[in-house]
This record gives C-alpha cells, sequence and structure tokens, in this order.
C-alpha cells in the first residue's frame, strides 16, 4: 500500500467528508437521501448493540478520502450455528486510488466468516469475482402499481407512450391478489423478544433465512425518513411473524417478511396482508419485493406481482460452512435498498 494512503475506521469527525466523498463518486446531489448527514449518522456512528465493531471504514490521502466501505451486519445460518456476515455497501474509491477499494473490501473479508453480495453498481458487479465472491443464486425483484394515476401525475410531462403505460399500470393494478382470510397485522413501534421467538424453528427446511436481531430490527425501524413501520403477523389468533414496509418516496417496500411456515398458501396471505397495508398508504404509488426463492416468487405471483429485475447473489465462504444450507430467502433488509432513494430511479413500473 502507498506510504501516503492511510486505511482506518472511520468515525463521526469524518462524517461531512464522507458525504462530499460519495456524492463526487456516484455522481448524486449532495442532498440525495443516502448521504445525508442523518442517515451518514445512523448507517454508521449510531450505536448497535448486535455489533460493536465499526460501520465505515474509509482510506485517506493527505487527508482526503479517496475510498470507503459501509458494513451492513447480517447473520447467517451455518454449519457452526448462526454466524457473523456482511454486506458492503456504499463501496467507492475515487479512480486514481482504484487499488484502495479492493484494500477496503480485503479489510472486511477478514473480519467475518461469510461476506454477502446483492446486485451492486456495474463496477462492483466487474471486481467482485475478483475478490473471492462466488454466484449461489438471484434475488427477483417484483413490483405492482397500487395507484398508478399519482405515479403518473407527478412523473415528467404526458406523452402518447406514457398515456399507454399508464393504461397498462392501471389494468395491472386492478390483477387479483391471493386471499388472507383469518391473517391480521397488528402495528408495533418496536420488536421484542416475543416477536423472534414466534418465528424460530421453522418447519420444513425447504428454505433458509437470514437471522435478524430484535436491535437489528429495530435499528430498521429507527431510519431516519425511512418511514418504517412494523407489524406482528397472526393466522386465526396465533402469532405467526412479522412484517416491516418501508416507504423512503412514493414507493413501499417489503423490507423483511417472516412467518412460522414454509407452506405457500401461508406465505401468499402474508403478501396479501402487505399489500393491503400498502394500498393504506395514501402516499403509495407501487410497492416491490425481492423473491430469491420459489416459495416467495410464487407468493409474490400470486398476489399479482410482477417480475421486473434480478439482482445476483455472491458469497465469500471460504470454509465452506454453507455448503449444505438451502436456498437463501433474502429481503430488501438484507442491504440498503428498503431505504436507498434515488428520484430519478424510483419506480420499476413506469
Amino acid at each position: 500500500m502507498n506510504s501516503g494512503l492511510e486505511l482506518r475506521a472511520a468515525v463521526r469527525e469524518d462524517r461531512d467528508g464522507l458525504a462530499g466523498f460519495l456524492s463526487e463518486t456516484f455522481k448524486h446531489p449532495a442532498g440525495t437521501f443516502f448521504i445525508r448527514p442523518e442517515v451518514l449518522d445512523w448507517k454508521y456512528f449510531w450505536p448497535r448493540s448486535d455489533w460493536e465493531s465499526p460501520r465505515s471504514w474509509i482510506v485517506k490521502n493527505e487527508g482526503r478520502i479517496v475510498a470507503h466501505a459501509g458494513v451492513w451486519p447480517l447473520r447467517i445460518p451455518s454449519s457452526r450455528g448462526i454466524v457473523d456476515c456482511l454486506h458492503a455497501i456504499d463501496w467507492a474509491a475515487s479512480p486514481e486510488f482504484a487499488g484502495a477499494g479492493a484494500l477496503l473490501f480485503r479489510n472486511l473479508t477478514r473480519r467475518v466468516p461469510v461476506m454477502l453480495a446483492l446486485g451492486g453498481t456495474h463496477h462492483s458487479q466487474r471486481v467482485l469475482p475478483s475478490l473471492g465472491f462466488s454466484p449461489i443464486g438471484e434475488a427477483d425483484v417484483y413490483a405492482r402499481s397500487v395507484r398508478p394515476w399519482n405515479q403518473f401525475r407527478r412523473g415528467p410531462r404526458p406523452s402518447a407512450r406514457a398515456v399507454a403505460r399508464l393504461v397498462r399500470r392501471t389494468v395491472r393494478s386492478f390483477h387479483s391478489k391471493a386471499s388472507h382470510r383469518g391473517w391480521s397485522a397488528d402495528a408495533v413501534r418496536a420488536f421484542s423478544e416475543a416477536d423472534l421467538e414466534a418465528v424460530s424453528e421453522i418447519p420444513g427446511g425447504r428454505v433458509a433465512f437470514l437471522q435478524p436481531s430484535v436491535a437489528m430490527l429495530n435499528f430498521v425501524l429507527a431510519c431516519p425518513g425511512g418511514n418504517c413501520r412494523g407489524f406482528t403477523l397472526s393466522s386465526g389468533g396465533k402469532r405467526m411473524g412479522y412484517l416491516i414496509l418501508s416507504r423512503p418516496d412514493g414507493q413501499v417496500r417489503v423490507a423483511d417478511l417472516r412467518i412460522r411456515s414454509q407452506e405457500p398458501e401461508d406465505w401468499a396471505a402474508a403478501y396479501s396482508v402487505a399489500l393491503d397495508l400498502a394500498w393504506e398508504d395514501r402516499l403509495c404509488n407501487e410497492i416491490m419485493s425481492f423473491g430469491s426463492t420459489d416459495l416467495a416468487r410464487e407468493a409474490l405471483a400470486a398476489n399479482g406481482f410482477q417480475r421486473v429485475a434480478s439482482r445476483l447473489i455472491r458469497l465469500i465462504d471460504g470454509g465452506k460452512i454453507l455448503k449444505d444450507l438451502p436456498p437463501l430467502q433474502l429481503q430488501s433488509i438484507t442491504t440498503d435498498a428498503f431505504f436507498l432513494s434515488i428520484t430519478s430511479h424510483q419506480y420499476y413500473l413506469t
């Protein structure tokens, strides 16, 4: 490493310099949601009882930040039990210091037994294989129009093509959805250990789930400007799981949905509940969710969601501790996707 470069954990005093670096590197205005001061504080400098290590790493040259890698902590089931995992976010390097970005990434790989990457920029997609990431599957992106007229009215100047898209979205917004008779959702301000116990030891074994902590779920609910709402889910009066919805703009996102079942009809019902809650939010024009297993994909299709994109799932697993793991059910909470807001890319169904 060049002797003029300094690799270290970021501290809160680095926040404004980090905001400027990310704005310049990603070519977004300083007021863009993900680099606002309060969002950077929350992502990287708020204390978290479930992850005491630094969540932001930087490389500086002559006092200027030239590379950054953020940590999004995860926990994942393995042959050794539940192990720490992480997803890197806000990973970037100045063009003249491109090697510093790879150095930061390798710094992270030494700190956890497993690293996960879901999607990413075109640059990261090219670089990740050289850093040891191997593909294990895909997380499809699904979306459904909720209020197509509102989306159309707030868009750019109307054209014949825009009107045609509005008609298509309107027709699709009336698609049927699965029944959730007997199911209910109760809003919560914060999750408890009992809420996680309700989804422990899920029978079936066909799908594996990341293992969030109560601290992580409540950290997500506290996202400034993410408009996150938490719910417990019940069926027939029995607690079945939980749901988190976010809405940083006009798009509601299924940040996390987990129930104590691997039966397709139960998952279809749970997504039907999520869709109804999105309808109740008068600022929601579209709802989206990831589907990385057949269980989720079928449930989303049963509720009129369209597959609109796909994200490659990659892992670094040098110890092969996940080799016998069933397909991973990933949600927006796996990354910064549940709160990332770029106005020019707000909707999938345009």
